[in-house]
């Protein structure tokens, strides 16, 4: 009796996982669906689709931009604008966003809580010949944003304090070296700024790390690796403060980019930076050379 018992538990068992697992295969993988004007949307053609870190969804269109909480869209149009298409946006650490007109002559700061929008660069605008040429936006994690311009040169803004002068910085030269065009800007773990440009890579406020002008960046615990399209790669521990050009067996015509890859612990462990793989045209062995590489250079 009791062995009839316990089978049947196992039957009944076996029977409900199967219908549990048939139950959530049915279940689709996500669920489209299309927004239209129809729905709220104040314009069909969106430039951009951004989630703001109180969780809403904003939309920039030709027309002005929307918001969406999910279930409704509000609308938001600038009467001081006579153009209302935002090309860019982009989250502020403070929960406000940044709004880059489609002209790329203007820089906005769109204050959620007051309702305002502020032409935070108009200031400098008669200050130069020719409109301001906006390339790109860096918002950092500490409250800082930089602004890089299409003619050389960048701004760097605090947040918070943009709309007074000395919240905003027109920067030319790092360290007493010529900037250049600045292709981008990151903040590392310890807050640090690093600025590449093509006259090379500074920390701000700090030091010029090199001359050569990298374009690529990954990083590992205190290590910030740097790398070039026309094949050179180097690193840079922060605390040592040690700048070291990785050498190559062969030469490398192109790399493409660089990665940090998870891989298994012990063989982490084994060769801490050979966690990194970087996509080149070469085989395996130049691989295991550049691991020796960066290992004899620790």
């Amino acid at each position: 009796m009791m062995r009839n018992t316990i089978k049947l538990k196992y039957i009944w068992c076996t029977l409900f996982l199967l219908l549990h697992w048939g139950f959530v295969k049915a279940q689709p993988i996500c669920v489209a669906r299309q927004y239209t004007v129809r729905d709220g949307l104040i314009q069909s053609n969106p430039a951009q689709i951004l989630q703001s870190h109180n969780g809403f969804i904003w939309v920039s269109t030709w027309n002005g931009v929307s918001r969406f909480d999910g279930r409704d869209f509000e609308t938001f149009q600038f009467d001081s604008l006579l153009n209302q298409h935002m090309q860019r946006l982009e989250n502020t650490a403070d929960g406000n966003l940044w709004m880059i007109a489609y002209d790329r002559h203007s820089l906005y700061l769109y204050d959620i809580r007051e309702n305002k929008l502020i032409n935070v660069l108009k200031q400098y605008e008669q200050h130069f010949n020719t409109p301001l040429q906006i390339e790109n936006l860096y918002p950092l994690s500490k409250g800082i944003t930089w602004v890089t311009l299409n003619n050389g040169g960048c701004f760097r803004i605090s947040d918070k304090e943009c709309t007074v002068s000395s919240g905003i910085q027109y920067i030319t030269a790092i360290d007493d070296v010529e900037l250049g065009k600045v292709s981008r800007v990151f903040e590392d773990k310890q807050g640090e700024e690093w600025v590449f440009s093509d006259k090379g890579v500074s920390i701000f406020g700090k030091r010029t790390i090199s001359s050569y002008p990298f374009s690529m960046f990954e990083t590992m615990d205190n290590l910030v690796f740097l790398a070039s399209q026309n094949g050179r790669l180097a690193y840079y521990d922060v605390n040592t403060m040690q700048f070291n050009i990785v050498p190559f067996q062969e030469k490398i015509q192109h790399i493409n980019g660089i990665k940090v890859l998870k891989i298994i612990s012990w063989l982490f462990c084994l060769i801490k930076v050979c966690t990194y793989a970087i996509s080149l045209n070469w085989r395996w062995r130049n691989m295991i050379s550049l691991f020796r590489g960066m290992m004899m250079r620790l």
